[in-house]
């Protein structure tokens, strides 16, 4: 995280453990220098010719079918322009930036240039009320991007100040969004019976039409947090409370997608590839159709599968590139168990090296700390492979069930 919002410490860091042959060294080093030259820009109030030549020359080392290169070409217009320095000028396309970093799971990178938005606009008043929207959706972009690195004290941080400026603004919905945020930071301390009696709460004050997607969302994650408490017959009936309330056709598909993860882990397999096959089926998503895709090859190893299993890691890997980065790791490791799975240890340890790989590059703490166990069990001679288990009778699952397959029917 910047220190407020000027030092890039984070790309600084990412750029020190990425290898300058990786795709991303280019993308990130351009980025930074960019950057860097918005800094002097806004506190020297001029930049040197030579100076922003060299930006313009290290953006041309960047692919130009890399998305990223477009977005940073944005922040150098008012200075290539020789506007007067006004960081209002920069918010919009640092934010556009910020989204691609947070969309791609660079939460990190992300982090940093919200973090810069955010203060850029407010810490120097008279902030407007257009100024004041774009920070505090920063602000609660921050809170979720210092979610995913696991800082949670800094993400309540974010997440306060994002409801502090949504009553400035008197948007309810960002500042209830925001009180949501803070209750997913509870239950990421650990705290499973106050992040419920948070989100329960917020259920009973977002019952005005107004606040549906929000009431929604709480009931996500309301079901998110009993299955960590292992009230498994709850957690269901939340979420499928959070499907049938979610409004927008799209979102509703990826309450579905957690839905078949969870009827996945429970072992309710047929029910979990019911809802997988629906989210295939329907949704224009790359990234929900991937979740998918690896929810399927994992419910195929489960029922010993191997020739399902093969035909869904052929149909994921050719989006694979296209799919945020969390999804790939999860892809490699859950073909990397298939062929455990199937006894080919040797193709299994290649999968786990490949996501470990792409993990550390990325910071993706949790993941990493996963396949690396994995990878430690084949090499110590163990097995990663556990028999399948019959699921625990639960009364919500038939009700779910029956609803999914209803949907499906009703889709085709």
């Amino acid at each position: 995280m910047s220190a407020r919002g000027i030092r890039h410490e984070a790309f600084f860091a990412t750029l020190g453990k990425t290898p300058e042959e990786s795709e991303l060294w280019a993308p990130f080093l351009a980025a930074l220098v960019t950057l860097r030259l918005i800094d002097e820009w806004l506190t020297a109030r001029h930049v040197p010719v030579e100076m922003l030549a060299a930006v313009h020359t290290t953006l041309d080392t960047v692919a130009a079918h890399d998305p990223s290169r477009h977005l940073v070409a944005d922040l150098l217009v008012p200075i290539t322009r020789r506007d007067p320095p006004d960081f209002r000028s920069v918010a919009k396309p640092l934010f556009a930036y910020a989204r691609w970093l947070h969309k791609n799971s660079h939460w990190a990178l992300a982090d940093d240039v919200y973090t810069t938005v955010w203060h850029g606009l407010i810490d120097h008043p008279p902030a407007s009320k257009s100024d004041i929207d774009l920070a505090s959706k920063a602000a609660l972009f921050a809170g979720a991007c210092r979610r995913g690195i696991g800082d949670a004290a800094a993400a309540d941080e974010a997440y306060a100040e994002a409801h502090t400026l949504a009553m400035q603004l008197n948007n309810e919905v960002r500042a209830r969004k925001a009180e949501l945020g803070r209750a997913k930071v509870v239950r990421q301390r650990g705290n499973l019976p106050a992040a419920e009696a948070a989100l329960r709460e917020l259920i009973a004050q977002t019952t005005h039409p107004s606040l549906a997607d929000v009431r929604a969302e709480a009931f996500h994650e309301l079901g998110v947090t009993l299955f960590w408490r292992d009230e498994h017959d709850a957690a269901i009936e939340a979420y499928h409370e959070a499907w049938i309330s979610t409004i927008d056709p799209e979102e509703r598909l990826r309450v579905v997608v957690d839905i078949a993860g969870v009827l996945g882990e429970l072992e309710y397999v047929e029910q979990a590839r019911t809802a997988n096959l629906l989210v295939r089926e329907r949704s224009t998503d790359v990234t929900l159709q991937g979740i998918a895709g690896v929810n399927l090859i994992e419910l195929a190893r489960q029922d010993r599968d191997e020739a399902e299993f093969a035909r869904y890691r052929e149909l994921v890997a050719q989006d694979l590139e296209r799919l945020p980065t969390k999804i790939q790791v999860d892809y490699h490791y859950c073909v990397g168990l298939g062929y455990e799975t199937f006894g080919d240890s040797e193709r299994a340890l290649e999968r786990y090296d490949l996501a470990i790989e792409i993990a550390e590059s990325h910071g993706l703490g949790q993941e990493l700390y996963r396949i690396d166990c994995a990878r430690d069990a084949i090499v110590d001679g163990l097995s990663n492979v556990t028999p399948p288990l019959a699921p625990t009778p639960l009364p919500s699952v038939v009700r779910v069930g029956r609803a999914l397959a209803d949907a499906r029917v009703a889709a085709h």
